[in-house]
């Protein structure tokens, strides 16, 4: 008796990965748009870059299509990281001071 054939699993979507690369867009983009965001701008880019970053690690877990666009998610969602933590840095010194 023959074992029962298996056909190849397709393919996951790429829907984690182009998640993360708008993700880290928006934290690029929104602490720098001409609106009042008093008080909230220094604290916007930093989670948007780590929820960016764990969309970007789940969208190359697995079988999924969109492994460059994660990469490239990952690569921007630590910049953003990055941004968001400097520009954090900067709200309490400034803040600290005077």
């Amino acid at each position: 008796m023959q074992p029962p054939h298996s056909t190849p699993e397709a393919p996951k979507s790429a829907g984690p990965a182009v998640a993360s690369v708008v993700l880290a867009f928006l934290g690029i983009v929104l602490p720098f748009l001409p609106i009042d965001l008093t008080g909230v701008r220094a604290f916007i880019a930093l989670p948007l870059g780590l929820a960016g970053l764990a969309a970007a690690i789940v969208g190359l877990t697995g079988n999924r299509r969109g492994r460059p666009v994660a990469v490239a998610g990952i690569v921007l969602s630590v910049l953003v990281a990055a941004l968001g933590a400097w520009m954090i840095a900067l709200h309490v010194d400034l803040g600290a001071g005077g």
